[in-house]
């Protein structure tokens, strides 16, 4: 069987066994009362080792309170004005778990090498960037 989309309320969900979770992409505050039961009910039927949600930050604390753990913050993700945290909540220890940490570690140091080569670049003159 393929992941799905799913409303829960007003909220949309991707969930399926190709990666062994839900994905909460789309959170409404109208389905704060019953999201957390809904979501722990999806995960434990279709046994699902972990749980992603992406919610505004005024909104986070719902979730860490119910055992969900923040994994990253995006600064002004929502209109330019309001921040965006992605939680999670694991079923499985081994879930939790980071496998590839020595080649992540690679990456990060890697990159934090790197320069910022931002004003190198250029554009044809036909070309402009504007904010969207």
């Amino acid at each position: 069987m393929s992941d799905r989309i799913q409303k829960i309320g007003n909220s949309l969900i991707h969930h399926g066994k190709e990666n062994n979770r839900i994905y909460l992409m789309k959170y409404d505050e109208l389905d704060s009362k019953n999201i957390l039961s809904k979501l722990d009910n999806i995960a434990r039927t279709n046994e699902y080792t972990k749980i992603i949600v992406k919610v505004p930050d005024e909104f986070k604390d719902i979730f860490i309170e119910n055992d969900y753990i923040q994994e990253a913050i995006i600064p002004n993700y929502y209109k330019g004005i309001k921040g965006c945290c992605f939680a999670s909540k694991y079923y499985s220890d081994n879930r939790r778990k980071i496998a590839n940490i020595n080649e992540l570690e690679k990456v990060i140091q890697c990159a934090s090498k790197k320069t910022d080569i931002r004003n190198e670049l250029t554009l044809p003159s036909a070309m402009k960037i504007k904010r969207l």
